[in-house]
C-alpha cells in the first residue's frame, strides 16, 4: 500500500463529527477485550457539567480515545479510521513488503491441476481409490467420491451436518441435483457460485482506489465476513485446468483476454478480494466427531453467502465479480497475499486472531483497487517450535521437525517449496475410516482457541 494511501487511512473521520455510512452500523462487533468492554456495551465515563458530577454514556475509541454521543459514527470511526492500525497492537505483528512464502520458494512454481488434489483423485485415480477401498468397510469400489467411501451410521450427526451446509448445497449450484456442497463454482451452473450473473450496464466511477476498497470492505463486513483483504491476483495460483467432481469434465483455464462472467474459464482479473468467515469453535474442539463436521459444513455456507453477495455487490457497481470457493484458485496463498494470515504447520492459513480456524473464498474483479500489504506476526517461529497438530493428526498426515522439500502425498502437493508438506491424501483416507470429517489439527492448534492467551506471543488483547 502506498505511503499516502497509509496516511490517508489513518486520518480518516478522526473527527467526531463524522457523517453516517449508513449500512456499517449493522456490520459485525469487534470485541476490545481486557478492557471488559465491546462494541456493542460502550464504557461508561463519568463528567462534571455545571458544578455536579453526571455519568453518561459515550463510545470512546480504543485507539485515540476520541469520544462519540452517537453509537453510529462511533463505530464507523473504529472500523474503517484504524483500518491500518487495526493490528499495531500487536507487537510482533507487521506489514511486510512480500509475503513470507517466497522464502520458501526454491524452484519455478508450476500451475496446479485441480484433478490432482486429493478430493478429485478419489474419483479417478484408481490406484487411490483402491487404497480407500481398503480403508472402508466397503467391498467394491463405488462410482463416486470419498464420501461415498463412507458408511455413516449416526443418524443425528449426519443430519446435523447436513442442515449445516445445506446454503451452499441447495444454493451453491443451483441445476445439479448431485451437488454436495463445499465445491464452490461450477461450469454451467446457477446459484450462489455462479459466475454467468449480468454485470450492471453503468459503471460507478472509482476516482479514489483507496476510497473503493473500503468501501468493499465496509460492505464485506456488512455480508458476514470476518476478515477481509485485497490482493493482486497471482496466475502461480490459478489452476491450470479445473476439473469438476460431480460431472468429471476437465478444461484448461484461461489467464488471457478480456475477462468475462460468461467466459466460464477466463479468469484473467486484475484482483481477489479475500474472505475469511470463523468456524464455530464450540464445534471444531470437539473433532473428529459430528459436530466438527457440522461446524466445518456450516462454515461453507457462510462464506458462500458472503462471496456471493459482494460478488453481486460489485456486479451492480458495473464491475465484473465472479464468487470462488474451492475451485479455480488456491485460497491459502491468495490470503496470504492479502495480508489475512501466514502459512501454518498444518497446511493452513493460520489468522492472528482466529488461528487456522476459518473457511476461506474470494472475489475474482477487475473493480479498480488497492492491494493490502502481506503480513508478518511469527508464525513461522511459533510453528517451529510446535507440534501439537502434527501430533493430533490420527495418520502423521502432518509432518514434524523442520521444513523441506519434501512433497508426501505425490501430485496431490504443490512442487517447489520447502515448507511443511501436508500428505493430503492419507488425510483424506482418515475422513472414510471414521466416516465423518476430521479437523483435528484446527482443533489441537492453539490458536483456534479464543481463551489462547495471545499476549504471551507478542499480541495486545485490548485492540478490537
Amino acid at each position: 500500500m502506498a505511503e499516502n494511501s497509509k496516511e490517508k487511512e489513518k486520518n480518516y473521520k478522526k473527527d467526531s463529527d463524522v457523517a453516517s455510512l449508513g449500512a456499517v452500523g449493522l456490520a459485525a462487533g469487534l470485541a476490545i477485550g481486557s478492557a471488559g468492554t465491546s462494541l456493542l456495551s460502550p464504557p461508561t465515563i463519568t463528567v462534571e457539567k455545571e458544578g455536579e458530577d453526571q455519568t453518561i454514556h459515550k463510545y470512546v475509541c480504543p485507539f485515540d480515545n476520541i469520544p462519540f454521543t452517537n453509537y453510529q459514527t462511533y463505530r464507523e470511526h473504529v472500523e474503517f479510521a484504524h483500518r491500518g492500525e487495526f493490528f499495531e497492537g500487536w507487537v510482533n505483528l507487521k506489514e511486510v513488503e512480500e509475503p513470507h512464502y517466497e522464502e520458501m520458494i526454491v524452484d519455478e512454481i508450476e500451475r496446479f491441476d485441480q484433478k490432482n488434489t486429493a478430493f478429485a483423485r478419489s474419483q479417478w485415480d484408481e490406484d487411490y481409490r483402491e487404497e480407500l477401498l481398503e480403508i472402508s468397510d466397503l467391498e467394491e469400489k463405488p462410482e463416486g467420491g470419498w464420501f461415498d467411501f463412507t458408511t455413516p451410521e449416526d443418524i443425528e450427526g449426519l443430519a446435523l451436518t447436513k442442515g449445516g451446509i445445506y446454503v451452499d448445497q441447495k444454493g451453491g449450484n443451483v441445476g445439479s441435483d448431485e451437488y454436495p456442497g463445499f465445491y464452490g463454482h461450477m461450469i454451467d451452473k446457477d446459484g450462489l457460485w455462479d459466475w454467468g450473473e449480468p454485470v450492471g450496464d453503468t459503471q460507478y466511477p472509482v476516482e479514489d482506489r483507496w476510497e473503493m476498497s473500503r468501501k468493499i470492505k465496509e460492505m464485506a463486513y456488512y455480508y458476514g465476513a470476518d476478515r477481509i483483504g485485497i490482493a493482486e491476483l497471482d496466475s502461480r495460483w490459478v489452476y491450470s485446468r479445473y476439473y469438476d467432481r460431480v460431472t468429471q469434465e476437465e478444461g484448461d483455464l484461461s489467464l488471457e483476454g478480456e475477462p468475462a462472467p460468461e467466459s466460464e474459464t477466463n479468469i484473467s482479473y486484475d484482483y481477489a478480494i479475500a474472505i475469511a468467515v470463523k468456524m464455530d469453535w464450540e464445534g471444531i474442539k470437539e473433532s473428529p466427531d459430528w459436530k466438527a463436521s457440522a461446524a466445518v459444513a456450516k462454515g461453507y455456507s457462510n462464506v458462500a453467502e458472503v462471496a456471493s453477495k459482494l460478488a453481486k455487490y460489485i456486479r451492480g457497481l458495473g464491475y465484473p465479480a465472479v464468487p470462488s470457493g474451492n475451485d479455480t484458485t488456491l485460497s491459502v496463498p491468495i490470503s496470504i497475499d492479502a495480508g489475512l494470515g501466514e502459512l501454518g504447520r498444518n497446511g493452513l492459513l493460520m489468522t492472528p486472531d482466529y488461528g487456522p480456524n476459518v473457511r476461506l473464498a474470494q472475489v475474482l474483479t477487475d473493480l479498480p483497487l488497492e492491494d493490502d500489504n502481506p503480513i508478518d506476526f511469527g508464525i513461522q517461529k511459533f510453528c517451529s517450535d510446535c507440534d501439537e497438530c502434527a501430533d493430533a493428526c490420527p495418520v502423521d498426515a502432518i509432518p514434524f521437525g523442520e521444513k523441506s522439500e519434501e512433497t508426501p502425498g505425490g501430485i496431490s502437493n504443490l512442487e517447489g517449496m520447502e515448507r511443511w508438506t501436508v500428505d493430503t491424501p492419507s488425510c483424506l483416507g482418515f475422513w472414510v475410516e471414521n466416516d465423518k470429517r476430521c479437523a483435528n489439527c484446527i482443533a489441537a492448534c492453539p490458536w483456534s482457541d479464543p481463551e489462547f492467551e495471545r499476549a504471551e506471543y507478542g499480541a495486545d488483547t485490548t485492540h478490537p
